[in-house]
């Protein structure tokens, strides 16, 4: 017989996939603040909770590799030269993205009017922090201070994340090499 998630699991699911994190979803699933890190966890590894979070991303039109290729993107892809023609106002943002410049790495922009015309600021979204959750995901990294295998990196983080950036070179190499599930 196929057992189904109980209501606290399916409240489980539908917070994880809001926030993308076990504990806090436990907590708002009405879990313990004192069990809510091992209750959360403990869900993860549950097959029927991951095919649960699987489907939710599935219908979110989300999947590993979109994440992974996004993520990629933001890493690899558009730099803020790219934009140079919107910052010294010969194009639009518009008439960027039809070129083919990818505008989804834009955090904020803004004009500004000035004695000379018009100021224009652009903000991207931090390549640094992209990168972090990229290895993340394809696995290579557990969490802030621990690469996969146990070693602790601590202050020698910078040639230890750089190695781990020269192994993904472009978006094809995290097909490569991330983990599909």
């Amino acid at each position: 017989m196929k057992r189904k998630l109980n209501p606290r699991q399916i409240k489980f699911v539908q917070q994880y996939l809001i926030h993308f994190n076990a504990t806090r979803a436990a907590l708002d699933s009405g879990y313990s603040k004192k069990t809510a890190a091992v209750i959360g966890w403990e869900n993860l590894q549950k097959p029927k909770i991951g095919e649960a979070i699987s489907r939710g991303l599935e219908n979110s039109g989300l999947s590993l590799d979109r994440i992974k290729t996004e993520l990629g993107k933001m890493v690899f892809g558009t730099d803020i030269k790219d934009f140079a023609p919107w910052l010294n106002g010969s194009k639009t943002l518009a008439q960027l993205h039809a070129d083919g410049v990818d505008t989804t790495h834009i955090e904020s922009f803004s004009r500004t009017p000035n004695q000379e015309g018009m100021s224009r600021t652009l903000k991207m979204h931090s390549k640094l922090r992209a990168f972090e959750l990229l290895v993340r995901v394809c696995g290579m990294i557990e969490d802030v201070r621990r690469i996969k295998g146990g070693e602790d990196i601590g202050k020698n983080a910078g040639p230890r994340i750089k190695m781990v950036f020269e192994k993904l070179k472009s978006p094809k190499d995290i097909k490569k090499s991330g983990k599909s599930n």
